[in-house]
């Protein structure tokens, strides 16, 4: 079962680990920002926390290779059940 923690809280691990990555990966945000497609203020509040939209938190995953982050919350392929 998931911990219940706050908006902020969540944010803030997000930032966290978007920024290990980075760095763990020797890129500068301004790297991620161009090869996201994305500003660098966009880069700089998806790490501080502060948010940014979902289309740069995404291109960001891509960039980093991290889209697998995502997994959880796709379902699995298969036949539709409509």
């Amino acid at each position: 079962m998931m911990k219940s923690y706050s908006t902020d809280v969540l944010l803030g691990k997000v930032a966290d680990a978007l920024l290990r990555v980075r760095l763990n990966q020797n890129l500068t945000q301004q790297t991620v920002a161009d090869r996201s497609g994305i500003s660098l203020k966009a880069v700089v509040n998806l790490e501080s926390g502060n948010g940014a939209s979902l289309k740069s938190f995404l291109s960001v995953c891509r960039t980093l290779g991290k889209l697998e982050w995502l997994d959880a919350l796709t379902p699995p392929e298969g036949p539709s059940p409509m």
